[in-house]
Protein backbone atom coordinates (compact mmCIF):
# COMPACT_ATOMS: atom_id res chain seq x y z
CA UNK A 1 0.00 0.00 0.00
CA UNK A 2 0.98 4.04 -0.52
CA UNK A 3 1.61 4.60 3.23
CA UNK A 4 4.24 1.71 3.47
CA UNK A 5 6.23 3.53 0.85
CA UNK A 6 5.98 7.24 1.58
CA UNK A 7 5.76 6.98 5.44
CA UNK A 8 9.51 6.30 5.61
CA UNK A 9 10.24 8.86 3.15
CA UNK A 10 8.29 11.61 5.44
CA UNK A 11 9.81 10.87 8.61
CA UNK A 12 13.31 10.95 7.02
CA UNK A 13 12.92 13.93 5.29
CA UNK A 14 11.77 15.78 8.42
CA UNK A 15 14.15 14.30 10.89
CA UNK A 16 17.21 15.36 8.85
CA UNK A 17 15.14 18.39 7.50
CA UNK A 18 15.34 17.92 4.33
CA UNK A 19 12.41 19.76 2.02
CA UNK A 20 10.37 17.29 0.10
CA UNK A 21 7.79 17.56 -2.77
CA UNK A 22 5.01 14.87 -3.11
CA UNK A 23 4.04 13.95 -7.08
CA UNK A 24 1.29 11.94 -8.54
CA UNK A 25 0.90 12.45 -12.12
CA UNK A 26 3.80 14.87 -13.03
CA UNK A 27 1.85 17.70 -14.19
CA UNK A 28 1.08 20.91 -13.11
CA UNK A 29 0.43 24.61 -14.15
CA UNK A 30 2.21 25.99 -11.32
CA UNK A 31 5.74 27.74 -12.58
CA UNK A 32 6.74 28.85 -9.14
CA UNK A 33 8.43 25.32 -7.36
CA UNK A 34 11.23 26.15 -4.91
CA UNK A 35 12.19 22.67 -4.80
CA UNK A 36 16.82 22.71 -4.95
CA UNK A 37 19.11 20.38 -6.03
CA UNK A 38 19.19 19.20 -2.37
CA UNK A 39 15.66 18.69 -1.59
CA UNK A 40 13.57 15.22 -2.77
CA UNK A 41 10.39 14.55 -5.00
CA UNK A 42 8.39 11.96 -3.02
CA UNK A 43 7.10 10.04 -6.65
CA UNK A 44 3.41 8.33 -5.72
CA UNK A 45 3.73 7.12 -9.42
CA UNK A 46 4.30 3.66 -8.52
CA UNK A 47 1.50 3.21 -6.27
CA UNK A 48 -0.69 3.34 -8.94
CA UNK A 49 -3.97 1.35 -8.91
CA UNK A 50 -7.69 1.25 -9.02
CA UNK A 51 -9.90 -1.12 -7.21
CA UNK A 52 -13.70 -1.04 -8.08
CA UNK A 53 -16.30 -3.10 -5.41
CA UNK A 54 -19.72 -3.04 -7.43
CA UNK A 55 -21.41 -4.60 -4.56
CA UNK A 56 -20.72 -0.98 -2.21
CA UNK A 57 -20.78 0.84 -5.47
CA UNK A 58 -17.22 2.45 -4.18
CA UNK A 59 -13.63 2.66 -5.67
CA UNK A 60 -10.64 2.59 -4.00
CA UNK A 61 -7.90 4.82 -5.94
CA UNK A 62 -4.32 5.08 -4.96
CA UNK A 63 -1.95 7.69 -5.32
CA UNK A 64 -0.32 7.91 -8.61
CA UNK A 65 -2.93 6.57 -10.49
CA UNK A 66 -3.77 8.87 -13.74
CA UNK A 67 -7.59 9.90 -14.08
CA UNK A 68 -7.02 7.52 -17.51
CA UNK A 69 -6.24 4.69 -15.68
CA UNK A 70 -8.55 4.90 -13.67
CA UNK A 71 -11.65 5.45 -15.75
CA UNK A 72 -10.51 2.45 -17.65
CA UNK A 73 -11.19 1.04 -14.78
CA UNK A 74 -14.54 1.88 -14.68
CA UNK A 75 -15.62 1.37 -17.72
CA UNK A 76 -14.45 -2.24 -17.38
CA UNK A 77 -16.56 -2.44 -14.80
CA UNK A 78 -19.46 -0.44 -16.22
CA UNK A 79 -19.72 2.33 -13.84
CA UNK A 80 -18.41 5.92 -13.97
CA UNK A 81 -16.47 8.03 -11.93
CA UNK A 82 -16.98 11.82 -11.53
CA UNK A 83 -13.10 12.68 -12.18
CA UNK A 84 -11.57 15.15 -14.33
CA UNK A 85 -11.09 15.39 -18.81
CA UNK A 86 -7.62 15.20 -18.65
CA UNK A 87 -6.21 11.49 -18.94
CA UNK A 88 -2.92 11.94 -17.45
CA UNK A 89 -3.29 14.06 -14.80
CA UNK A 90 -2.85 12.60 -11.43
CA UNK A 91 -6.34 11.33 -9.96
CA UNK A 92 -5.90 12.57 -6.22
CA UNK A 93 -3.98 15.77 -7.31
CA UNK A 94 -7.11 16.96 -9.07
CA UNK A 95 -9.64 15.44 -6.78
CA UNK A 96 -8.04 17.65 -4.06
CA UNK A 97 -8.25 20.37 -5.38
CA UNK A 98 -11.68 19.53 -5.98
CA UNK A 99 -12.37 17.91 -9.13
CA UNK A 100 -14.08 19.44 -11.69
CA UNK A 101 -15.08 18.09 -14.93
CA UNK A 102 -18.03 16.52 -17.03
CA UNK A 103 -19.62 14.62 -15.20
CA UNK A 104 -20.47 17.34 -12.17
CA UNK A 105 -23.88 17.91 -13.87
CA UNK A 106 -24.65 14.28 -12.82
CA UNK A 107 -22.33 13.87 -9.54
CA UNK A 108 -20.93 16.97 -8.99
CA UNK A 109 -17.19 17.59 -7.97
CA UNK A 110 -14.96 14.61 -7.40
CA UNK A 111 -14.66 15.86 -3.67
CA UNK A 112 -18.23 15.35 -3.29
CA UNK A 113 -17.94 11.94 -4.28
CA UNK A 114 -15.58 11.21 -1.59
CA UNK A 115 -15.88 8.24 1.40
CA UNK A 116 -12.47 8.77 2.74
CA UNK A 117 -9.28 9.35 2.52
CA UNK A 118 -5.61 7.84 3.98
CA UNK A 119 -3.89 9.93 5.03
CA UNK A 120 -0.34 10.53 5.99
CA UNK A 121 0.47 13.58 8.28
CA UNK A 122 3.58 15.78 8.81
CA UNK A 123 4.87 13.90 11.80
CA UNK A 124 4.23 10.45 9.44
CA UNK A 125 1.01 8.91 11.23
CA UNK A 126 -1.15 7.31 9.37
CA UNK A 127 -5.16 7.30 9.67
CA UNK A 128 -8.34 7.35 7.54
CA UNK A 129 -10.07 10.59 7.16
CA UNK A 130 -13.84 10.90 6.66
CA UNK A 131 -16.31 13.47 7.80
CA UNK A 132 -16.43 12.07 11.07
CA UNK A 133 -13.52 11.12 12.30
CA UNK A 134 -11.61 14.30 11.52
CA UNK A 135 -14.09 17.14 10.68
CA UNK A 136 -11.24 19.91 10.07
CA UNK A 137 -9.20 17.67 7.43
CA UNK A 138 -13.02 16.95 5.83
CA UNK A 139 -13.21 20.08 5.35
CA UNK A 140 -9.20 21.35 4.15
CA UNK A 141 -8.13 18.78 2.31
CA UNK A 142 -11.65 18.35 -0.09
CA UNK A 143 -10.54 21.74 -1.88
CA UNK A 144 -7.18 22.74 -0.52
CA UNK A 145 -5.80 19.40 0.14
CA UNK A 146 -2.62 19.75 -1.49
CA UNK A 147 -1.33 21.66 1.82
CA UNK A 148 -1.75 19.45 4.49
CA UNK A 149 0.00 16.07 4.08
CA UNK A 150 -0.26 12.99 1.96
CA UNK A 151 -3.14 11.29 0.65
CA UNK A 152 -2.23 7.40 -0.35
CA UNK A 153 -5.76 6.62 -1.76
CA UNK A 154 -8.91 7.76 -1.66
CA UNK A 155 -12.86 5.66 -1.32
CA UNK A 156 -15.33 7.64 -3.83
CA UNK A 157 -18.64 6.37 -4.90
CA UNK A 158 -19.13 5.27 -8.26
CA UNK A 159 -22.40 5.27 -10.49
CA UNK A 160 -23.65 3.24 -13.16
CA UNK A 161 -22.72 4.02 -16.87
CA UNK A 162 -25.36 5.71 -18.59
CA UNK A 163 -26.33 4.40 -22.31
CA UNK A 164 -24.27 1.29 -22.02
CA UNK A 165 -21.07 3.59 -21.46
CA UNK A 166 -21.28 5.29 -25.11
CA UNK A 167 -21.74 8.70 -25.18
CA UNK A 168 -22.38 11.12 -28.02
CA UNK A 169 -19.39 13.69 -28.59
CA UNK A 170 -19.10 16.07 -31.81
CA UNK A 171 -17.05 19.18 -32.49
CA UNK A 172 -18.41 21.62 -34.28
CA UNK A 173 -16.11 24.43 -36.41
CA UNK A 174 -17.66 28.37 -37.04
CA UNK A 175 -16.21 30.78 -38.76
CA UNK A 176 -14.80 33.56 -36.49
CA UNK A 177 -17.92 35.76 -37.24
CA UNK A 178 -19.92 33.55 -35.67
CA UNK A 179 -18.16 33.72 -32.51
CA UNK A 180 -20.53 36.02 -30.45
CA UNK A 181 -23.78 34.43 -31.71
CA UNK A 182 -22.00 30.92 -30.39
CA UNK A 183 -20.84 32.07 -27.69
CA UNK A 184 -24.31 33.75 -26.53
CA UNK A 185 -25.98 30.34 -27.34
CA UNK A 186 -23.99 28.62 -24.79
CA UNK A 187 -24.89 31.06 -22.43
CA UNK A 188 -28.47 30.11 -23.21
CA UNK A 189 -28.22 26.74 -23.38
CA UNK A 190 -29.10 25.07 -20.19
CA UNK A 191 -26.93 22.16 -20.06
CA UNK A 192 -28.34 20.33 -17.37
CA UNK A 193 -26.84 17.20 -15.90
CA UNK A 194 -25.56 15.35 -18.73
CA UNK A 195 -24.17 17.55 -20.77
CA UNK A 196 -20.85 19.95 -21.30
CA UNK A 197 -19.32 22.26 -23.67
CA UNK A 198 -16.01 22.94 -24.58
CA UNK A 199 -14.80 26.13 -26.63
CA UNK A 200 -11.35 25.73 -28.63
CA UNK A 201 -9.16 28.08 -30.30
CA UNK A 202 -6.90 26.39 -32.33
CA UNK A 203 -4.91 24.87 -35.39
CA UNK A 204 -6.33 21.72 -36.13
CA UNK A 205 -5.09 19.28 -39.05
CA UNK A 206 -5.04 19.00 -42.08
CA UNK A 207 -4.57 22.94 -42.76
CA UNK A 208 -2.99 23.97 -39.85
CA UNK A 209 -5.08 27.75 -39.95
CA UNK A 210 -6.68 29.34 -36.97
CA UNK A 211 -10.08 27.79 -35.80
CA UNK A 212 -13.13 28.12 -33.53
CA UNK A 213 -14.82 25.14 -32.34
CA UNK A 214 -17.07 23.79 -29.91
CA UNK A 215 -16.99 20.27 -28.35
CA UNK A 216 -19.95 18.65 -27.57
CA UNK A 217 -20.58 15.95 -25.17
CA UNK A 218 -23.88 14.16 -24.34
CA UNK A 219 -24.05 10.96 -21.44
CA UNK A 220 -26.55 9.53 -24.15
CA UNK A 221 -27.44 8.65 -27.55
CA UNK A 222 -26.70 10.67 -31.04
CA UNK A 223 -30.53 11.95 -31.30
CA UNK A 224 -31.05 12.91 -27.27
CA UNK A 225 -27.11 14.91 -27.93
CA UNK A 226 -28.27 16.60 -31.34
CA UNK A 227 -31.72 17.86 -30.06
CA UNK A 228 -29.80 18.66 -26.72
CA UNK A 229 -28.02 21.09 -28.60
CA UNK A 230 -30.16 21.99 -31.55
CA UNK A 231 -29.67 25.80 -31.27
CA UNK A 232 -25.84 25.35 -31.77
CA UNK A 233 -26.45 23.31 -34.67
CA UNK A 234 -28.97 26.17 -36.54
CA UNK A 235 -26.01 28.34 -35.52
CA UNK A 236 -24.51 27.89 -39.13
CA UNK A 237 -21.54 25.24 -38.35
CA UNK A 238 -19.19 25.16 -41.59
CA UNK A 239 -17.78 21.55 -40.44
CA UNK A 240 -18.95 18.94 -38.06
CA UNK A 241 -16.88 15.81 -36.92
CA UNK A 242 -17.12 13.51 -34.45
CA UNK A 243 -15.75 9.40 -33.93
CA UNK A 244 -17.65 6.23 -36.12
CA UNK A 245 -21.35 6.76 -35.05
CA UNK A 246 -21.54 9.77 -33.31
CA UNK A 247 -20.31 7.69 -29.82
CA UNK A 248 -17.20 7.70 -27.56
CA UNK A 249 -16.63 4.93 -24.72
CA UNK A 250 -16.86 6.96 -21.61
CA UNK A 251 -13.13 5.87 -21.19
CA UNK A 252 -11.67 7.84 -23.70
CA UNK A 253 -13.86 10.96 -23.57
CA UNK A 254 -10.61 12.82 -22.95
CA UNK A 255 -8.31 11.62 -25.32
CA UNK A 256 -8.64 14.64 -27.51
CA UNK A 257 -6.58 16.72 -24.67
CA UNK A 258 -3.77 13.65 -24.75
CA UNK A 259 -1.51 15.34 -27.32
CA UNK A 260 -1.41 18.38 -25.67
CA UNK A 261 -0.69 16.94 -22.27
CA UNK A 262 2.02 15.21 -23.58
CA UNK A 263 5.37 16.16 -21.85
CA UNK A 264 7.90 17.90 -23.51
CA UNK A 265 8.39 21.81 -24.72
CA UNK A 266 7.24 24.37 -23.18
CA UNK A 267 3.92 25.29 -21.76
CA UNK A 268 3.02 27.91 -19.82
CA UNK A 269 -0.46 28.23 -18.91
CA UNK A 270 -3.02 30.68 -17.59
CA UNK A 271 -6.52 30.47 -16.26
CA UNK A 272 -9.62 32.39 -14.85
CA UNK A 273 -12.82 30.89 -13.79
CA UNK A 274 -16.21 33.23 -14.43
CA UNK A 275 -19.98 32.55 -14.54
CA UNK A 276 -21.01 33.12 -17.65
CA UNK A 277 -19.55 33.53 -21.21
CA UNK A 278 -19.03 36.90 -22.25
CA UNK A 279 -19.29 37.11 -26.35
CA UNK A 280 -17.27 39.96 -26.43
CA UNK A 281 -14.62 39.06 -24.22
CA UNK A 282 -14.58 35.43 -25.90
CA UNK A 283 -14.33 37.26 -29.40
CA UNK A 284 -11.59 39.61 -28.49
CA UNK A 285 -9.55 36.35 -26.97
CA UNK A 286 -9.93 35.08 -31.29
CA UNK A 287 -8.61 38.16 -32.36
CA UNK A 288 -5.53 38.20 -29.70
CA UNK A 289 -5.16 34.51 -30.39
CA UNK A 290 -4.81 35.39 -34.15
CA UNK A 291 -1.92 37.80 -33.60
CA UNK A 292 -0.13 35.59 -31.38
CA UNK A 293 -0.03 32.85 -34.01
CA UNK A 294 0.54 35.08 -36.79
CA UNK A 295 3.86 37.03 -35.02
CA UNK A 296 5.14 33.84 -33.70
CA UNK A 297 4.02 30.59 -35.75
CA UNK A 298 6.30 28.53 -34.34
CA UNK A 299 3.83 28.41 -31.46
CA UNK A 300 0.72 26.92 -33.62
CA UNK A 301 -0.15 24.01 -30.95
CA UNK A 302 -1.22 26.42 -28.73
CA UNK A 303 -4.86 26.98 -27.91
CA UNK A 304 -7.64 28.55 -26.09
CA UNK A 305 -10.23 26.88 -24.04
CA UNK A 306 -13.15 28.03 -22.35
CA UNK A 307 -14.47 24.70 -20.55
CA UNK A 308 -18.56 24.94 -19.74
CA UNK A 309 -19.77 22.64 -17.29
CA UNK A 310 -23.58 22.69 -15.64
CA UNK A 311 -23.77 24.10 -11.83
CA UNK A 312 -27.26 22.79 -10.07
CA UNK A 313 -25.40 19.79 -8.66
CA UNK A 314 -22.04 21.30 -7.36
CA UNK A 315 -24.20 24.01 -6.14
CA UNK A 316 -26.50 21.85 -3.93
CA UNK A 317 -23.62 21.25 -1.64
CA UNK A 318 -23.10 24.20 0.72
CA UNK A 319 -19.91 26.25 -0.03
CA UNK A 320 -19.22 26.09 3.59
CA UNK A 321 -18.96 22.33 3.99
CA UNK A 322 -15.61 22.25 1.75
CA UNK A 323 -12.44 24.29 1.00
CA UNK A 324 -13.75 24.40 -2.82
CA UNK A 325 -14.79 28.32 -2.90
CA UNK A 326 -15.88 28.04 -6.53
CA UNK A 327 -19.14 26.21 -6.84
CA UNK A 328 -21.03 28.73 -8.90
CA UNK A 329 -18.75 29.38 -11.21
CA UNK A 330 -19.11 26.64 -14.13
CA UNK A 331 -16.56 28.52 -17.15
CA UNK A 332 -13.07 27.90 -16.77
CA UNK A 333 -11.06 29.92 -19.32
CA UNK A 334 -7.58 28.04 -19.84
CA UNK A 335 -4.76 29.49 -22.19
CA UNK A 336 -2.40 27.12 -23.43
CA UNK A 337 0.74 28.73 -24.78
CA UNK A 338 2.62 25.43 -26.27
CA UNK A 339 6.20 25.95 -28.11
CA UNK A 340 9.83 24.70 -27.75
CA UNK A 341 12.09 28.02 -27.87
CA UNK A 342 12.64 29.48 -25.12
CA UNK A 343 13.43 32.56 -26.92
CA UNK A 344 9.33 32.80 -26.62
CA UNK A 345 9.08 32.73 -23.18
CA UNK A 346 8.44 36.25 -22.70
CA UNK A 347 6.06 37.08 -25.59
CA UNK A 348 4.46 33.52 -24.19
CA UNK A 349 3.89 35.55 -20.89
CA UNK A 350 2.50 38.85 -22.30
CA UNK A 351 0.01 36.99 -24.59
CA UNK A 352 -1.33 34.40 -21.66
CA UNK A 353 -1.46 37.59 -19.19
CA UNK A 354 -3.76 39.92 -22.04
CA UNK A 355 -6.17 36.89 -22.46
CA UNK A 356 -6.78 36.28 -18.65
CA UNK A 357 -6.80 39.89 -18.41
CA UNK A 358 -9.57 39.97 -21.25
CA UNK A 359 -11.11 37.12 -19.78
CA UNK A 360 -11.88 38.96 -16.50
CA UNK A 361 -13.16 42.24 -17.43
CA UNK A 362 -15.14 40.57 -19.70
CA UNK A 363 -16.67 38.88 -16.75
CA UNK A 364 -17.11 42.09 -15.22
CA UNK A 365 -15.37 40.47 -11.91
CA UNK A 366 -15.01 43.06 -9.08
CA UNK A 367 -12.28 40.03 -7.66
CA UNK A 368 -10.86 37.30 -9.70
CA UNK A 369 -11.05 33.81 -9.04
CA UNK A 370 -9.41 30.69 -10.42
CA UNK A 371 -9.78 27.04 -9.91
CA UNK A 372 -6.66 26.31 -7.61
CA UNK A 373 -5.67 23.42 -9.99
CA UNK A 374 -5.15 26.01 -12.84
CA UNK A 375 -3.95 28.62 -11.04
CA UNK A 376 0.00 29.15 -11.91
CA UNK A 377 1.50 30.88 -8.92
CA UNK A 378 0.42 34.75 -8.86
CA UNK A 379 -3.11 34.72 -7.56
CA UNK A 380 -3.57 35.28 -3.94
CA UNK A 381 -4.95 33.04 -1.58
CA UNK A 382 -8.67 34.69 -2.03
CA UNK A 383 -8.68 33.96 -5.89
CA UNK A 384 -8.52 30.37 -4.93
CA UNK A 385 -10.32 29.71 -1.23
CA UNK A 386 -12.65 32.82 -0.83
CA UNK A 387 -13.36 35.62 1.36
CA UNK A 388 -10.70 36.09 4.65
CA UNK A 389 -12.94 34.13 6.76
CA UNK A 390 -12.31 30.98 4.84
CA UNK A 391 -8.09 31.89 4.79
CA UNK A 392 -8.32 32.05 8.15
CA UNK A 393 -10.70 29.09 8.68
CA UNK A 394 -7.43 27.12 6.45
CA UNK A 395 -4.88 28.77 8.29
CA UNK A 396 -6.36 27.22 11.51
CA UNK A 397 -6.17 23.96 10.51
CA UNK A 398 -3.08 24.07 8.76
CA UNK A 399 -1.49 25.24 12.17
CA UNK A 400 -2.84 21.99 13.43
CA UNK A 401 -2.13 19.50 11.15
CA UNK A 402 1.31 21.16 9.71
CA UNK A 403 2.91 23.42 11.94
CA UNK A 404 6.12 23.18 10.47
CA UNK A 405 4.45 23.97 6.60
CA UNK A 406 6.12 21.08 5.50
CA UNK A 407 3.59 20.93 2.79
CA UNK A 408 3.41 24.52 1.07
CA UNK A 409 4.77 23.96 -2.72
CA UNK A 410 1.29 23.85 -4.43
CA UNK A 411 -0.65 27.06 -4.12
CA UNK A 412 -0.10 27.56 -0.16
CA UNK A 413 -2.77 30.49 1.31
CA UNK A 414 -0.69 31.57 3.81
Amino acid sequence: MGHQLTIPKVKWAVSNNVKFLVQGGGHGHQATWTIGPDDIIINTRPLAGTVVDLSSHTAVINAGTLVGEANNAAHASHVHLALGTCNSVGVLGAVLGGGIGNFQGLYGLSIDSLISLRFVSATGDLFTVTAESHPDLWYALRGAGHNFGIVTSITMRVYPELNSGLHWTSLLIFPPHKIREVAQIVNDTPLGQKSSVHIFMMQPPPDFQPAFATSLWYAGTPEEGKAHFSSLFAAGSVAEMGPPGGVTPANILNSAADEMAKKGGRKPCVATSLEKLDPDAVERCWELFVDFLARHPSAGESGLMFEVYDTAKVMQVPEEESAFALRRYGVHAVGLIKYKDAALDNAAAAFGEEFRKVVREGGGMEKAKVYCNFAIGDETAEEMYGDAARIEKLKAIKAKWDPENLFSEHHPFN
